[in-house]
């Protein structure tokens, strides 16, 4: 299965990206990746695939949290060690419903990953980003927060 991480392409993470690449946050010190969805059992019985170790390849750190994942490399750089909690809280399927994931990248910087699809009604998706110069929040795509050091966002 091929996927598409097409969310690199979305207005406030190309700024987040940008602010980066300006270096205007800074040393990178954390960064945290949240999806807080909601999926129901229906879901999962809809497809015989869904929920499953093959073909789907995983829950919700796999099918969802995946694409964020990608953000959050994108922009922290890669990972040098993982730390990892998974489990099927709300559902019956083969996968996780539920992980949890504690980052060191190679820069020294860390991270939090937070994948569900038990989380009712759902939540949207989030990219926080801390660094010695400030911190962004990208919510559902959109910038929401941009507190630089020394400028009013």
């Amino acid at each position: 299965m091929r996927r598409v991480l097409e969310h690199r392409f979305d207005a406030g993470l190309r700024r987040l990206r940008e602010l980066v690449d300006e270096g205007r946050l800074g040393r990178l010190i954390f960064g945290d990746a949240i999806i807080k969805w909601y999926r129901s059992q229906g879901y999962y019985d809809s497809g015989g695939w869904r929920g499953t170790w093959a073909p789907d390849g995983g829950g919700a750190l796999m099918n969802q949290e995946i694409h964020y994942v990608d953000l959050l490399c994108w922009i922290m750089g890669p990972v040098q060690e993982v730390m990892a909690l998974c489990a099927t809280q709300a559902h019956t399927i083969e996968v996780e419903d539920v992980a949890l994931a504690l980052l060191r990248f190679r820069s020294g910087a860390v991270g939090l990953l937070q994948a569900t699809t038990a989380a009712y009604p759902g939540l949207p998706e989030r990219l926080e980003i801390s660094g010695t110069g400030g911190s962004v929040v990208v919510e559902a795509g959109e910038l929401r927060v941009t507190e630089l050091v020394g400028e009013k966002g």
